[in-house]
């Protein structure tokens, strides 16, 4: 019987330690940092559905809903008419009364009675004061949970819908698809533009166009953002009797097709392609200008050779658009440009920013005009102990009333 009252007050003492943790707005405020930094890192990834971010969420989900119910009875409790004992979060100061009980109790009730607008008492011999100025920021703690839990609902709607995907590059009319069925193509800039614009098509129909101006740009839950662009070559191909010719970029992992659209990033200034049909192989430099050849901008060297030939068959220059005359095909070139573009559906995004309002609002009302609480529980011919709750500086609000009482004590 003895083992087993101690495995229950074991036991007991385990649930009241995590009790204590979870419900301290402290650990809430921790895992929501952890929380908020990780789906950073996670959306900077790409990863936004893994089983450490939904552990996080979880906990995180816990800890909030225990601290709307704490401030949910907090409310209550500031407008009851009903002694309630201090919780134990509130910081407490112990001080030790000089002189009678009931001299020293009836000192804390007037000290209580000129600083709190409500005030309910318990007589001695277990005398205990509560003091509340009932203000109406008390539910300001209530909605800075509440949005707190709208953010996380957001998270978690991000973590089971929505992606993240990255170095995506746009270019040349040609789209990029993306989860979901979306796509986006880079478009040419509007006179008078700065940057690109991109045009965002999903289930076949245009949804949107946004600037490409290396800030991100929504449309709907979809979020975009460019971060760096350059030249690119965009080649077509026709034979004799106007039929497309397929090109095949070599050395980059895309597919063949009857139009390619070559990227030139700063570190590769040199790309190849081939015409599989015509044993072509042609060699592409980017230069920034060549003096040399009476050319002060950007242009294109393109070098056709024959498979097996170390000689180039043709070269051309290409500065806007030019055409390649080869084997009875028509190859044609054009200048264009590419951006290097992150991509997001965030489907979240809405509740993300009203739960971030929501908390700045109740924080706000908190922080000017939110209640304040105090407690003093005075046993007979024992220690004192005065507990504050409510704004930033609780534990100095003990310490003044603390201060009061002691001299007050003093006094008598």
């Amino acid at each position: 019987m003895t083992a087993e009252a101690g495995k229950e007050r074991a036991l007991s003492t385990v649930f009241d330690g995590l009790w204590r943790v979870f419900s301290d707005s402290r650990t809430a405020l921790a895992l929501g940092a952890v929380t908020l930094l990780g789906a950073v890192l996670a959306l900077r990834a790409g990863r936004l559905d893994t089983l450490v971010m939904r552990g996080m969420l979880a906990l995180l989900a816990f800890s909030l809903l225990l601290q709307l119910a704490i401030q949910i009875e907090r409310a209550v409790r500031v407008w009851s008419s009903r002694f309630t004992p201090a919780p134990w979060e509130p910081p407490a100061v112990e001080l030790v009364p000089k002189g009678a009980t009931e001299a020293v109790y009836a000192r804390a009730e007037v000290v209580w009675r000129e600083s709190f607008s409500h005030v309910l008492s318990a007589e001695p011999p277990d005398a205990a004061l509560y003091g509340a100025r009932r203000r109406p920021g008390i539910v300001g703690p209530i909605l800075a949970v509440s949005g707190a839990l709208i953010v996380l609902a957001g998270l978690w709607l991000n973590t089971l819908r929505g992606w993240s995907a990255g170095d995506l590059v746009l270019g040349g009319g040609v789209g990029v698809s993306l989860p979901g069925g979306a796509q986006l193509v880079l478009e040419e800039a509007a006179p008078g533009a700065t940057g690109a614009a991109i045009r965002l098509s999903q289930s076949g129909r245009e949804e949107a166009r946004v600037a490409a101006t290396g800030r991100p740009a929504r449309s709907g839950a979809f979020w975009v953002q460019a971060r760096a662009g350059g030249p690119t070559l965009e080649a077509t191909a026709h034979d004799a009797a106007g039929n497309a010719v397929t090109l095949l970029p070599m050395g980059s992992g895309r597919d063949a097709g009857p139009a390619l659209s070559i990227p030139f990033p700063p570190t590769q200034a040199e790309q190849a392609f081939s015409a599989p049909e015509s044993a072509l192989v042609f060699r592409t430099v980017s230069y920034p200008s060549l003096p040399e050849r009476g050319i002060a901008g950007p242009v294109f060297l393109v070098e056709a050779f024959r498979v097996g030939d170390e000689e180039p068959a043709m070269s051309q220059l290409v500065e806007d658009e030019a055409a390649m005359l080869l084997d009875g095909m028509t190859f044609s070139l054009r200048r264009g440009a590419y951006l290097d573009v992150k991509a997001a559906y965030l489907p979240g995004w809405p509740l993300l920013a009203a739960g971030a309002l929501l908390v700045a609002l109740g924080l706000l009302l908190a922080a000017l005009f939110g209640a304040r609480e105090a407690w003093l529980t005075l046993p007979a011919g024992g220690v004192a102990v005065v507990q504050a709750q409510g704004g930033l500086r609780s534990r100095h609000d003990a310490l003044v009333l603390a201060d009061a009482v002691q001299a007050g004590s003093d006094a008598g």
